[in-house]
């Protein structure tokens, strides 16, 4: 009996729990609005204004960007109220998400990882997400809302939801409903509707642009991107001319300050024609485009990680293609090496004799059979910079990169090389 009743005011608390209204959200807006509308862009930027894709009946605006960020921030976008644009787009972290796929509003996960929003004003397509479906801001704000895994939320409703939502307001002791008031003052009068809550969003999103960097700064004293920068160190700016010999080819085309692609590129990780991510192929059904992703910018890399669409790459580094490309020997012959090696007079064994046969077998006897150890290393290819000369001796390999002759200290491993098709194999003496 006891139990029963203990259950049934369970039962009774949980009830009452659901039928209690949710503790009321603060919203605290600055009592004058941030300059969004007019920011002061340094000059470099001058290459950019070119490439903005703002429509001309939606400009920026000072109160529409503020309306934007508040529903940018609001959960009550999501079907639940429990997640919001920055639940996913998280601005210490570039407006990415630091994890490598992104939660929706009932705990699935998202295919993809959500990508940095930084300079999406500067894009002259004006298509977005990691395959381009979306064929302006105003509509692509709308797409992960309807989502069914990321928001799951009908548009439509919005405006009903967003009229009735409350909040406290510093200054009123009772929760009001601010969003009648922004609308207002963003478009005029108070109605809401679907197509001015996009509006407010692209607004807010255009206003995203980095351009307090310490590049930026360096750049404004200097003549040009090409030299040295006074507040860079000697790495850094070492490391500024190799990107810029190397890597402003496709970030920096046309543009001086964006570090963007402006076209969709390949990056060589959907391989498989069947299981990848075909990416804009997906959507323009054009093989030509199997594989393509937009790039978001570079700008607040550090920060933005992991990276690509598939947030496969936790750091920076991997992303070389040397390391990529770099051929290692296949395991079987590493063992058989380091098997000579250990058998070899100077790392030799109590009890174990060991003769050798020319300068590439080693035969070992003792406990078991006697055993030819000889041990056949590929040779690193001839594109990698070292390329083994037919004509030297088992001593002496040739460097194509400096031209110059190496001696090596002899090995029980045959260093003598020949061709074979592209590779190169190595034969013992």
């Amino acid at each position: 009996m006891q139990i029963l009743t203990l259950a049934a005011l369970a039962a009774v608390a949980a009830a009452l729990v659901a039928q209690s209204p949710a503790p009321a959200r603060t919203l605290r807006l600055p009592d004058t609005s941030y300059e969004y509308a007019n920011a002061t862009l340094p000059a470099h930027f001058q290459s950019a204004r070119g490439l903005d894709n703002t429509p001309e009946d939606n400009p920026i605006t000072d109160a529409g960007a503020t309306l934007g960020r508040v529903l940018f921030y609001d959960t009550t976008l999501s079907a639940n109220s429990t997640t919001s644009c920055s639940s996913c787009h998280r601005q210490q972290h570039a407006f990415s998400d630091p994890n490598r796929v992104s939660r929706g509003f009932d705990g699935r996960h998202t295919d993809r990882h959500a990508m940095n929003l930084t300079g999406l004003r500067y894009y002259p397509p004006g298509r977005f997400f990691w395959d381009e479906r979306g064929g302006n801001l105003e509509d692509a704000v709308l797409l992960p809302i309807r989502n069914p895994i990321e928001m799951g939320e009908d548009p439509a409703r919005l405006p009903r939801k967003l009229a009735a939502a409350t909040y406290l307001v510093p200054g009123s002791r009772r929760p009001v409903a601010p969003y009648p008031e922004l609308f207002r003052r963003a478009f005029g009068d108070p109605r809401i509707t679907e197509a001015r809550i996009a509006r407010a969003l692209a607004q807010f999103l255009r206003s995203l642009v980095s351009y307090r960097s310490r590049f930026d700064e360096g750049l404004a004293r200097a003549t040009s991107d090409a030299d040295g920068f006074e507040s860079f160190t000697r790495q850094e700016n070492r490391g500024k001319a190799l990107f810029l010999r190397n890597c402003a080819s496709c970030h920096l085309e046309s543009q001086d300050s964006l570090f963007a692609l402006l076209v969709p590129a390949n990056n060589g990780t959907e391989l498989h024609p069947l299981s990848s991510d075909g990416g804009l192929g997906d959507v323009t059904l054009n093989a030509l485009d199997a594989g393509r992703f937009k790039s978001p910018t570079l700008r607040n890399v550090e920060v933005a990680g992991p990276y690509l669409h598939n947030g496969s790459l936790a750091t920076q580094r991997p992303t070389s293609p040397v390391r990529r490309l770099t051929p290692t020997r296949p395991r079987r012959t590493i063992a058989r090496c380091e098997q000579a090696r250990a058998m070899s007079p100077r790392h030799g064994r109590a009890g174990v004799r060991v003769r050798r046969h020319g300068r590439g077998a080693v035969t070992t006897r003792g406990r078991g059979r006697a055993r030819n150890t000889s041990c056949r290393p590929a040779a690193r290819p001839a594109c990698f910079g070292l390329r083994p000369s037919r004509s030297t001796s088992a001593r002496t390999t040739t460097s194509s990169r400096r031209g110059t002759e190496r001696r090596s200290p002899r090995r029980p491993c045959s260093r003598r090389a020949t061709r074979r098709g592209p590779w190169a194999t190595a034969s013992s003496a």
